[in-house]
């Protein structure tokens, strides 16, 4: 079951300086590879909210989801219905389609854990698409992890002139689950914080999801590198509903 530690209050705020994003990018590749000019699209997973207003932008009607209700909350707060944002994840997804395009990008789909949740995951967003519609996802395969990410290291350091932000990670894997702690240390003008974030997610072989894939009726259309990144060990997969 999908958790609602995946973003949290402390990423959302801090995000644009933890990861460097290329929304407009990343949204241009998600499009061209849907072959979508216009229509109805859901994210799921939608974390910081900023793929969803990039289509919402350009004309696209985007529903977005996720499980962290505080989340959902702030981003309603500042959206003029569109995207409209909802609080509801895998497997169940409690939205009202049909839809040209779903698509679960930053790895929303790594917080399924099982087999049977992750078929049903799928079986939900197949119902959820319209005749011809597209499923795009993307992830960290197991097999294509680099040992080199283990262990505990300061991974961020950013100085800005309203706050200092510092960042150690603990990463760990068992063959299986992906287990990350972060520390985050901030200091701005109300003082000092320290906050520890716990995310698990559940890593898979690429064949393992081709194989999943195969027992509902989407089609493969392909696989390729993470959007919006030229060198990353992620996949994107891109189904079709037939």
């Amino acid at each position: 079951m999908l958790k609602g530690e995946c973003v949290s209050e402390t990423t959302l705020k801090y995000y644009p300086y933890l990861y460097k994003r290329d929304r407009n990018r990343e949204m241009s590749e998600l499009l061209f590879h849907a072959k979508l000019l216009q229509g109805k699209i859901l994210d799921i997973g939608c974390g910081d909210g900023g793929q969803a207003r990039v289509l919402a932008r350009r004309g696209f009607e985007v529903t977005a989801v996720d499980v962290n209700k505080k989340i959902v909350d702030i981003h309603n707060s500042k959206s003029n219905g569109n995207p409209k944002f909802l609080c509801t994840g895998f497997p169940d997804l409690a939205v009202e389609g049909p839809f040209d395009l779903c698509y679960a990008l930053g790895m929303s789909f790594q917080f399924v854990y099982t087999r049977e949740e992750f078929i049903k995951a799928i079986q939900r967003v197949y119902s959820l698409l319209k005749d011809g519609g597209m499923f795009i996802f993307d992830m960290m395969p197991a097999d294509t992890i680099n040992p080199e990410q283990f262990g505990r290291r300061t991974d961020r350091i950013i100085v800005k002139p309203k706050f200092l932000l510092l960042r150690a990670s603990d990463v760990q894997f068992d063959g299986q689950i992906f287990t990350w702690k972060a520390d985050y240390h901030i200091l701005n003008r109300h003082g000092y914080r320290h906050i520890v974030e716990n995310t698990k997610m559940r890593l898979w072989k690429e064949e393992d999801v081709c194989g999943m894939v195969s027992t509902t009726q989407f089609q493969v259309q392909g696989i390729d590198g993470e959007l919006g990144y030229d060198n990353t060990m992620n996949k994107t997969f891109i189904l079709q509903k037939r």
